[in-house]
């Protein structure tokens, strides 16, 4: 892999091998981030969801008792 690289970057130091340290660290940190964010939003869409249940649950209890008069 360090050989593809310094072919693409045009280097013959070893300094491709830093470089791709640091392309992975930053593709880690960028998935890290892409994932807190899908997270954060999953939660809210929970958190949404459960609460039209809720309240779903409580209007159908109140049918049902409505139509056992």
């Amino acid at each position: 892999m360090v050989k593809i690289l310094m072919l693409i970057l045009g280097s013959a130091d070893r300094g491709a091998g830093h470089r791709l340290g640091m392309i992975a660290i930053t593709s880690f940190i960028s998935t890290l981030s892409g994932l807190w964010g899908v997270l954060v939003t999953d939660l809210f869409q929970f958190v949404v969801k459960m609460g039209m249940v809720i309240v779903l649950c409580g209007v159908a209890v109140l049918a049902v008792a409505a139509s056992m008069r």
